[in-house]
């Protein structure tokens, strides 16, 4: 099933409806209601029983190409395979009901990925192709999951008044219609967008009731509540009280209002009273982890320049959670009793636990790193990243894999890992563990340095200051990182910690080194990367772009497509680079 989250309000009014009348001109739009579709007019329609496009294509030339993208479709729709796919049946000139699922696969992999111009294009594209008076009645369901996905990325970066009209067509209700509340959700957010709020609010407030006091999306739906709410005059408010039936939605305003709460309303509207619709940053100032308190203030600052532009930019509401369980607690307590439904950070396993024990559904917890529990992450998992750097040394063929990871949880997990993924490989696998505390690695490195030879690769899944410690100690001994240009040994690492500091102490050895680093890299976060170099006077490391795809998440409802993802990259000339998947 395609994956659908709350699309993000760009509330730049006068733009948007100066854009609105442009397009609507350039599309000559005459007709009204559910028979206007952009992009579908005047194009011929091929022959063929649309009722009967949801089964196995019947020329056995495009059976094989159907399964595979069916199969890439089923494990993940956002993958690079099914876009691949789609692409290559599209390339030539496929049966109805193969360039359909080619063209369903294109546009949902684009709407995952927010490229919604594409999203919407291949859609329309979709739909235009079968004659209208085919999809009456029961349509087959690509037609249907067409029509989703078109409405969907209309929603979120379309024109919102196409949007409106797009949710009233027949093939959006169609077999049941969009999963739960989401058809509710929607229109709430192309009011926002279009800037109808008198209609936006009350839908907002609807759309809530039908939401889960544990579904991440609630808390959202109530920050924007919040948030617009906040903006209106109470005499306007309280005539669009006056228009809705009693209900909780209804019971919500009127506490935006000073009302008392009714006896009998789930819980969820008294929090309407007292939230803020800001965010709550919760990150360290004080303690061990507070040597990421700059770098990770100036992310912030950073990010909210990057993902709101318009100005349209949430309340930010700070607190210190120190480096314990107890010290990130009361920072917790203190933004959740403020209002903020919305919590960036702790950082620290216990202390993520903690915080995330004690506000219990009253507030959305995203941690700049890996999730724990009620906790959403937005690092990829550590065995996610280990899986990389081993298919890496796979791609390369090499026929050993030694591993030097520190004596401790972390270094247990990261070697379970490597087993887990090391099949394949024709020669033994070499594990040694060293104490956490280790500064000086010759003992550890000396006693591997005969599996080390040949066509080995080494594993460090350790900070990125010990392992250029380790790899000081290699070139002691005479073995280099291999560089694209220079025959050496393949290290490969996850560095955390990763900063352009501790790149630039480490140049002169690290060229060449494999990383999987804990915050990914690339297309997704250079809006992000290009704001914080102009502030700072350098590049972001790890830990400010994890606050980057945290407070995305926040402000947006969902998470970016940077969040979690695993990026392989290597270092070169003191920075690292995108590296692509397969061998050189």
């Amino acid at each position: 099933m395609l994956r659908s989250f709350p699309p993000s309000p760009r509330p730049a009014a006068a733009l948007r409806a100066a854009a609105r009348v442009l397009m609507l001109v350039a599309l000559g739009v005459a007709c009204g209601g559910a028979s206007c579709r952009t992009g579908n007019s005047n194009r011929p329609h091929p022959q063929g029983d649309a009722h009967a496009l949801d089964g196995v294509p019947a020329d056995p030339g495009y059976r094989d190409a159907w399964d595979r993208l069916q199969a890439a479709h089923e494990v993940d729709p956002g993958s690079d395979e099914a876009r691949a796919l789609a692409d290559e049946l599209l390339a030539g000139d496929p049966p109805l009901s193969v360039r359909l699922a080619a063209l369903r696969a294109r546009a949902e992999h684009a709407y995952l990925h927010q490229d919604d111009s594409v999203a919407i294009a291949s859609a329309d594209a979709g739909l235009a192709a079968v004659p209208p008076d085919q999809a009456t009645g029961e349509p087959p369901q690509v037609l249907v999951d067409l029509a989703h996905v078109r409405v969907r990325a209309l929603v979120r970066g379309g024109d919102p008044m196409i949007a409106l009209m797009a949710l009233d067509e027949p093939l959006v209700g169609a077999r049941g219609g969009l999963p739960g509340a989401e058809a509710q959700g929607l229109r709430a957010m192309a009011l926002d967008r279009n800037g109808d709020l008198e209609a936006a609010v009350p839908e907002l407030a609807r759309w809530r009731e039908g939401l889960t006091d544990d579904d991440p999306t609630a808390l959202w739906v109530e920050q924007r509540l919040a948030q617009l709410s906040s903006g209106l005059p109470p005499e306007a408010l309280a005539a669009m009280v006056a228009r809705m039936p009693p209900s909780p939605g209804r019971a919500c305003l009127q506490t935006r209002l000073g009302e008392p709460v009714a006896v009998g309303m789930p819980p969820w509207v008294a929090s309407c009273g007292t939230a803020s619709g800001g965010i709550g940053l919760l990150l360290p100032r004080s303690g061990p982890f507070a040597a990421f308190a700059d770098e990770q203030l100036a992310a912030a600052v950073a990010a909210l320049e990057v993902v709101a532009p318009d100005g349209a930019q949430p309340t930010l509401a700070w607190r210190d959670s120190g480096s314990t369980a107890k010290t990130s607690l009361a920072g917790a307590r203190a933004l959740v009793d403020q209002g903020a439904r919305v919590l960036v950070g702790p950082i620290g396993a216990k202390n993520v636990k903690a915080v995330a024990t004690e506000v219990d559904r009253r507030a959305l917890v995203i941690v700049p790193g890996e999730g724990s529990g009620e906790a959403v992450g937005v690092a990829p998992s550590l065995e996610d990243r280990v899986e990389a750097l081993v298919d890496r040394a796979r791609a390369e063929r090499r026929d050993r894999l030694v591993v030097l990871a520190p004596d401790n949880a972390y270094g247990r997990r990261a070697v379970k890992a490597v087993q887990a993924h090391a099949t394949g490989f024709s020669q033994s696998l070499v594990v040694r563990m060293y104490p956490p505390e280790t500064t000086s690695f010759g003992p550890h490195v000396n006693p591997v340095m005969t599996a080390l030879s040949g066509n080995a690769a080494l594993v460090v899944p350790d900070t990125l200051v010990r392992t250029e410690l380790v790899v000081r100690q290699l070139a002691r001994a005479g073995r280099m990182p291999a560089r694209p240009d220079v025959p050496g040994l393949m290290v490969l690492v996850t560095a955390e910690g990763l900063s352009p500091d501790a790149l630039a102490r480490g140049r002169d050895v690290l060229d060449g080194v494999w990383v999987a680093p804990a915050a990914a890299r690339g297309p997704d976060a250079e809006a992000f990367e290009a704001a914080y170099t102009r502030l700072q006077g350098q590049p972001p490391g790890d830990q400010a772009l994890l606050v980057f795809y945290a407070l995305q998440h926040a402000v947006l409802g969902h998470p970016g497509p940077g969040a979690r993802k695993t990026t392989l990259t290597r270092v070169k000339e003191g920075r690292l680079v995108v590296e692509p998947a397969g061998p050189q």
